[in-house]
């Protein structure tokens, strides 16, 4: 199991109480002896207030509430909090930061200690470990984007995501930094430096379907955002020992299911529009129609 002194959670919240706390929840029933960390973007959500007073009373959890520049992207200030979470973990010593966004939920528990070790040694040049499950939606243009290589699979031209577990010795002597140009900016140049971004065939954490998002602060991708919001079912028993045997990209809804069963499959994280929505699903019909 990963332990206290070894790996932290960072999680990078702005105004969404219901995906924070279904993060947080996931986090209590996988990883509850995991130290926590929420980088928040200055939210001014009322929900909020209350709640992280009742997270900093437990031992492990820590709120770092910060203004940043919001105009630095599309994404608001997440590059700028990305940035200070790297140098708050680096500077207390710890071997392995777990980024993660709010909108994201842990669905089964992996020995993390295990996972790192597993990768990290096997490829010297890995910058960051992605246990994410993929969303079927990316099919289309999957060999796009990930590659494999001596049994593991990679993202192409990417040595860092958004969201992972960073090796932070490596990221020192990569003297990483989030621009806020994006993650296709810093995924091809932290590649072309010569790192890698890994894959796990055994994922824990997802993103949420059709979740609410902020662009520039301001709210999009509201269809399922209620009190009733859309979340994850953690993999039921059975999956649980298929997916010890996976050797393929793991897909989440070849494991898990939601807690709407109307929605439907695949799964599409964020929801910019009607067209958005049109466009991804005639891509993957016709994916599904012509492929060889």
């Amino acid at each position: 199991m990963a332990t206290k002194s070894n790996l932290v959670f960072c999680i990078f919240s702005y105004n969404r109480y219901l995906y924070l706390k279904n993060c947080i929840d996931s986090i209590e029933a996988f990883y509850p002896e995991i130290p926590v960390v929420i980088f928040d973007d200055n939210s001014n959500q009322s929900e909020l207030t209350g709640y992280y007073e009742k997270l900093e009373k437990r031992a492990h959890y820590r709120i770092e509430k910060i203004t940043t520049d919001t105009d630095q992207s599309k994404h608001g200030s997440l590059y700028g909090l990305m940035n200070i979470a790297l140098k708050y973990c680096c500077s207390r010593n710890y071997k392995y930061s777990f980024f993660i966004q709010d909108d994201m939920q842990f669905v089964q528990n992996i020995d993390l200690d295990t996972l790192c070790q597993h990768y990290f040694t096997k490829w010297p040049q890995a910058l960051m470990v992605s246990p994410l499950f993929m969303q079927k939606i990316f099919l289309p243009e999957i060999n796009n984007y990930v590659e494999e290589k001596d049994g593991d699979y990679f993202f192409k031209n990417y040595g860092v995501a958004d969201a992972g577990i960073i090796h932070l010795s490596r990221a020192k002597g990569a003297d990483l930094f989030f621009s806020a140009r994006g993650e296709r900016y810093n995924g091809e140049k932290y590649y072309k430096l010569g790192y890698q971004l890994v894959l796990s065939r055994n994922p824990c954490l997802a993103w949420v379907p059709w979740a609410l998002s902020f662009k520039n602060n301001k709210k999009t991708g509201m269809f399922l955002y209620r009190k009733d919001s859309l979340f994850i079912n953690p993999l039921s028993e059975s999956n649980y020992h298929k997916i010890r045997n996976n050797t393929a990209l793991p897909f989440l809804e070849d494991y898990c299911t939601l807690n709407r069963w109307w929605i439907p499959k695949p799964y599409i994280h964020l929801i910019y529009n009607v067209r958005h929505v049109i466009i991804s699903y005639w891509k993957y019909l016709k994916f599904l129609i012509f492929k060889k």
